[in-house]
């Protein structure tokens, strides 16, 4: 339901989306982040990746500088979530959901409440399915580990699924 997906309210993650009219400004901070060589530009990279991103200005450059966050030794926890959550929804890219899923599973990602809020939706919603109960059983799974980290959309998830009596019996 395209239509109905449109009329949602803005994403609630990543909790700071800095608005188009910051773009320059985000610009030249990371620049002089980088050309001064310092070792942690990373917030300013996530900052200007998500302002490309979710203002549909250059979403490509956006997942570009989300993948290079992940893709590093340790990897950027809140950029691999992105890139995995730009690629699986197609946000102004391709919907890539195999490469974006590998993200998603990444360590850095599980390291995150958000990378298990997504892992979890993407089995609730049959991305990912897990045999007989057709994903419910990791989706609450997920869920939860968000929820016991204070993750409001896993909490509520969690309890959606327990009303809605959604969990499949423990073998």
């Amino acid at each position: 339901d395209e239509e109905g997906f449109r009329k949602l309210p803005a994403r609630a993650w990543p909790p700071s989306q800095p608005d188009a009219d910051k773009l320059e400004g985000l610009q030249m901070l990371f620049e002089e982040c980088t050309a001064r060589g310092e070792d942690n530009c990373d917030e300013k990279a996530f900052d200007l990746a998500t302002c490309y991103v979710f203002n549909n200005i250059d979403p490509n450059k956006g997942l570009a500088l989300y993948k290079q966050l992940a893709d590093r030794e340790k990897g950027h926890p809140d950029g691999t979530v992105a890139a995995g959550v730009v690629l699986v929804e197609g946000l102004g890219v391709p919907i890539d959901e195999q490469a974006g899923l590998k993200y998603l599973q990444k360590d850095a990602a599980m390291r995150t409440p958000q990378g298990s809020y997504e892992l979890g939706t993407l089995y609730y919603t049959g991305v990912l399915n897990d045999g007989d109960d057709g994903g419910d059983a990791q989706a609450f799974r997920y869920f939860q580990k968000s929820a016991s980290s204070g993750h409001i959309g896993g909490m509520y998830m969690v309890a959606e699924m327990i009303l809605n009596d959604e969990i499949p019996a423990a073998p």
